[in-house]
């Protein structure tokens, strides 16, 4: 068990208290996590994700006692900072904006190929993997790929 003041928690970016998993990774730090990112479309409102509220709300929660999960848009991301500007549930119902260290791995949830496809979004994606960070679910299938990949 560790114990961690309010004041010490918010200092580091710990969203909130709970179980987590603590790593020590070379006798000198430890990692709290793991952090992970959903990357998806954020609009404003009660329903930051439109119709995909719920579902982002169930992602953010599996799993929530052993990992930390918000949801972030390509607008959140400080690359000099090396945070983000990601959104997680309140308790009682509603949404809440924190900021969060760089997360340790990212699922995309982008709603849309034309989002997808959208300008610099490749390069976008290739920021956080150049810094170790993967991304799960990169794109949408091609059917086309797909078929030369699994037919052909």
């Amino acid at each position: 068990h560790m114990y961690i003041p309010l004041s010490l928690m918010a200092s580091l970016r710990i969203p909130r208290t709970g179980n987590v998993l603590v790593v020590n990774t070379n006798n000198k730090e430890l990692r709290i996590g793991p952090l992970i990112g959903v990357f998806t479309n954020v609009e404003s409102g009660t329903s930051p994700f439109g119709s995909k509220t719920g579902f982002i709300r169930q992602v953010i929660n599996t799993g929530s006692n052993r990992s930390f999960s918000f949801a972030f848009s390509p607008r959140s991301v400080n690359w000099i900072q090396e945070t983000v500007s990601g959104i997680i549930p309140k308790e009682g119902g509603g949404w809440t904006r924190k900021t969060f260290p760089l997360p340790d791995v990212i699922y995309n949830r982008l709603s849309s190929r034309k989002a997808e496809k959208s300008a610099g979004m490749e390069g976008f994606k290739n920021r956080f993997v150049q810094r170790g960070i993967p991304i799960f679910n990169w794109s949408f299938f091609d059917k086309w790929v797909f078929y030369h990949i699994h037919c052909v």
